[in-house]
């Protein structure tokens, strides 16, 4: 079904996310607390990033379910006047 291998490729993405997200962890560890401006600003940067990631998965998902025919609940509501 379309709609299982599009949610295995949402899980897969977000596993992708979770392990970015450990290893981004494990580096920030490496600079002292003294440099804590610059792990403010690199964990701001990979922040940044992982928001635009998650917008595109957004709308992936968004696009799938529009293909399929359905209307998530929260969308429906909010198209209403």
């Amino acid at each position: 079904m379309m709609n299982d291998s599009h949610n295995q490729s949402l899980e897969a993405h977000v596993a992708l996310l979770e392990s970015r997200v450990a290893t981004i962890s494990s580096c920030l560890d490496r600079y002292p607390l003294s440099e804590m401006g610059r792990r403010i600003g690199l964990l701001t940067q990979v922040m940044h990033g992982m928001a635009g990631t998650l917008r595109q998965l957004v709308a992936k998902h968004r696009d799938a379910s529009m293909m399929g025919g359905t209307v998530h609940p929260r969308r429906r509501a909010a198209s209403r006047p």
